[in-house]
């Protein structure tokens, strides 16, 4: 594989056909308890719905109210299974263009908002060894604090974790591909943009 070419891929709605932040917390969770988190996630839902809070601040406020306290080992065995559950919902054309790439020695990238811990399972199942997304904090007992330990890799956060890795990405021929505003940012560093 080479680096001449790199496609950067969004994964929720451009890979996937939905959000798996949600599907991910039901599949945790179960549906009783996950929409008895989501009635207490509401106000915050609804500050950034009204432009009082920011989408991270939102996102994290609602990530805590889900997963805080969960054993990390857990957390990870969870995502490692919820790889099959995201293989039932993808899009047939966004893995199409994945295989155009790799067909064509590409170096692919995911850089997605969404939790490494259920990202990265599917990716390496898939052959894909660079992902690029939002990290979780544990606290001494290696439990989830319901906190990032990185900024969301969302917006300007997804070019700025991009040019953490490929400093010569204005250099090569790139790709990208993505799904809604908070990919834009991401779309226009790169010789060739898409929104899908």
């Amino acid at each position: 594989m080479t680096d001449s070419a790199i496609a950067f891929f969004d994964f929720d709605g451009t890979i996937t056909k939905n959000d798996t932040f949600i599907s991910f917390a039901r599949y945790v969770l179960g549906d009783i308890k996950f929409f008895f988190k989501l009635t207490a996630a509401s106000p915050w839902i609804i500050a950034w719905k009204l432009g009082l809070i920011t989408n991270s601040a939102a996102k994290e406020k609602f990530f805590g109210i889900m997963f805080r306290g969960i054993e990390h080992a857990s957390f990870k065995e969870k995502g490692f299974s919820f790889s099959n559950i995201v293989d039932e919902n993808l899009r047939p054309d966004t893995i199409a263009l994945m295989q155009e790439h790799r067909n064509k020695g590409h170096k692919i990238v995911i850089v997605s908002a969404s939790i490494r811990e259920w990202i990265e399972p599917w990716a390496q199942k898939h052959g894909i060894d660079n992902v690029i997304s939002t990290g979780v904090e544990l606290d001494c007992n290696n439990k989830l604090t319901g906190r990032f330990s990185t900024p969301n890799c969302h917006g300007l956060e997804k070019v700025n974790r991009i040019l953490q890795q490929f400093s010569n990405v204005s250099e090569i021929e790139t790709y990208a591909y993505g799904d809604s505003d908070g990919d834009d940012a991401m779309l226009s560093i790169v010789s060739h943009p898409h929104k899908i």
